[in-house]
């Protein structure tokens, strides 16, 4: 397996996954099953695990066994986790102004607002 200068691997294997994290084969399938966020790599057909996907094996893990949160707290809390405070748009309203609805650009600036979020998973 290549390593990184840092002596960090670039890639795990499923088995090494399981031995860092102590969790047996089944318990990481299921995970990958309920959690999209781990990593689906497949390099020469065999799946591989960056150390993101293994950081949030490890993770997944603490929030369930140590924790004690059920599959769909953890998921909530890893997307709490992963959704930054809702940046505001700099938008300068002339509330004189009749060519702009309001309505309509408190619309966009809201489809905006998710699309943002949405980038960003």
């Amino acid at each position: 397996m290549k390593e990184k200068d840092s002596g960090e691997k670039l890639y795990y294997k499923p088995s090494e996954v399981c031995k860092i994290a102590d969790i047996k084969p089944y318990v990481l399938s299921y995970w990958e099953t309920e959690f999209p966020q781990i990593g689906q790599n497949i390099v020469r057909g065999q799946k591989l695990y960056t150390q993101e996907d293994l950081n949030l094996v490890l993770k997944i893990k603490k929030l369930l066994y140590e924790d004690g949160f059920t599959i769909s707290g953890a998921k909530k809390q890893l997307e709490k986790e992963e959704t930054p405070p809702q940046e505001k748009l700099p938008i300068e309203i002339n509330e004189k102004s009749d060519i702009i609805d309001k309505k309509i650009l408190r619309e966009v600036i809201e489809d905006l607002q998710n699309i943002i979020k949405w980038i960003k998973k």
